[in-house]
């Protein structure tokens, strides 16, 4: 089993996958909290909302997990999927914009559980600049690459609006970031060895404006 998971490669896993391997491992911490040690393809996929097969289709991409009669073994799945998801390790990040939504995520408690932590931020506003929010030093944009480099920083949240937005991307990768998680309503350009994700909040809300649209209440 370690051997086979070993010679994976788990970057070939799509993107829509790993969100809902997520979804697993947090389902799967409540059960252990709950005292529970195995559980069925299906009571796991009850829990998470999707269907057994896609739930076992997903876990097919990592490995062999369960046991025919007895299902998967609530914590070494819990632990395989840390590992899979680069949970067990700790990730440094940084964030360029501190407007009301970058205050809002540096505010945002969960993403330390996850252990993630802030380690800089970065705005050109005079006001901010060389001040401290919530212990964390606010630094110039133009200080990017040199404490960047100083913290070893590779993930970066861009929350600056639309306009800047490509200038801070240039600029992170620049100061070797090798991810980036962008907040702005701007499609970036793709570069090579470079992960970008998009959090588009108004595509999300034409999702349940389709839904509502075609249901009766």
């Amino acid at each position: 089993m370690e051997n086979e998971l070993n010679n994976r490669d788990f970057t070939k896993i799509p993107r829509v996958v790993i969100k809902r391997l997520f979804k697993y491992h947090s389902a799967l911490e409540n059960l252990i909290i709950d005292g529970i040690g195995n559980v069925s393809s299906s009571e796991l996929s009850d829990d998470v909302h999707v269907k057994a097969s896609q739930l076992r289709k997903d876990l097919a991409y990592c490995g062999e997990f369960g046991t025919r009669g007895k299902g998967y073994e609530v914590t070494y799945l819990h632990e395989k999927l840390s590992e899979i998801l680069g949970l067990q390790m700790e990730w440094n990040y940084i964030l360029v914009g501190l407007g009301r939504l970058g205050r809002a995520l540096v505010n945002y408690k969960g993403i330390v559980r996850r252990g993630f932590t802030i380690r800089a931020i970065f705005d050109r506003n005079p006001d901010k600049i060389g001040k401290q929010y919530h212990d964390i030093m606010v630094h110039h944009i133009d200080e990017m690459q040199t404490v960047v480099n100083d913290l070893d920083i590779k993930i970066g949240l861009i929350t600056v609006p639309a306009d800047s937005a490509q200038m801070v991307c240039d600029k992170m990768i620049e100061s070797n970031i090798s991810a980036i998680l962008n907040f702005a309503p701007l499609l970036l350009k793709p570069m090579d060895n470079i992960f970008i994700e998009r959090v588009d909040i108004s595509r999300e809300m034409v999702t349940l404006s389709h839904y509502l649209s075609h249901h009766e209440y």
